[in-house]
């Protein structure tokens, strides 16, 4: 691509090349930390989380699947972790079999892989347990997780931030995730959600357990996750903070109504130019 772009357009390409880098945005201070091994220098990156696009689910008392399901979603690839989940739904089978839960994954994945994933619940024997339900519309995606015991994510890389965490305490459903990532921005673990090691299957089996033996512990979870989300993650605060740090950016005074905006923005000609 370098090479095609330096002899097509090489005036554009070196403009590109030369694009002062003062104010970069990412998703998390877990990727400050990434682009500042990169080379980047701490005073030119800032983060800005993602948020919800929908409003906080705070009707605790709904119905919930009966018997208890832990739900994933996500793509189905080695590197998200539902191996992982598999591996510890067969650690907690072998510590109870006559206990009611199921494990249901929402998703797709290639065929080999799926037959992997599938193959490896067969001989954790939990077969029976675990269900995959395919890729789901979003208003499916949704409805699941509202009626589900926990959400859980088993990523086993660095997960720069994922919309799922968000979504699933957003909808006052209890977040099983691996300790990766951003992860610790987004829930403070024993309060908000619960944390395991990466590839821990043990220890995801472990706080699964606890999730099935307490609904107290859900509780204190779901709405410590909602607070959560409502203080950090709502879509309306994300945008503010977007739409100050382009003001302050571009020296602009956010006013209180939008004509008055607009006559800011007139006696500015051509800052957006400098962005």
């Amino acid at each position: 691509k370098r090479a095609l772009l330096t002899v097509a357009a090489p005036k554009r390409y070196n403009l590109e090349r030369n694009i002062p880098i003062s104010n970069m945005f990412v998703v998390s201070k877990f990727m400050i930390g990434v682009y500042e091994k990169l080379g980047y220098q701490r005073s030119q990156l800032g983060a800005i989380y993602r948020g919800i696009e929908f409003a906080p689910h705070t009707d605790l008392d709904r119905e919930r699947f009966d018997p208890p399901v832990f739900l994933v979603a996500s793509r189905l690839t080695l590197y998200k972790g539902i191996q992982v989940v598999i591996q510890a739904a067969g650690e907690l089978h072998r510590r109870d079999p006559d206990a009611q839960w199921s494990v249901w994954v929402a998703g797709h994945g290639d065929t080999e892989t799926m037959d992997f994933f599938k193959q490896l619940a067969d001989l954790e024997g939990v077969g029976g347990r675990v269900k995959f339900l395919g890729k789901l519309p979003r208003a499916g995606v949704v409805d699941t997780v509202r009626r589900a015991t926990a959400f859980i994510s088993p990523s086993v890389f660095d997960e720069p931030f994922g919309n799922t965490y968000i979504e699933a305490i957003g909808s006052g459903t209890p977040l099983l995730a691996s300790r990766s990532g951003a992860i610790e921005e987004i829930i403070d673990d024993e309060v908000s959600g619960l944390i395991y090691e990466k590839r821990d299957h043990v220890g995801l089996a472990d706080r699964m357990a606890r999730v099935l033996e307490s609904p107290e512990l859900c509780r204190s979870l779901a709405e410590a996750g909602l607070a959560r989300v409502q203080e950090r993650f709502l879509q309306s605060h994300i945008i503010g903070q977007v739409e100050s740090k382009l003001a302050e950016i571009a020296g602009i005074t956010i006013c209180n109504t939008p004509v008055e905006n607009q006559r800011t923005l007139e006696n500015l000609p051509g800052i957006f130019s400098t962005l």
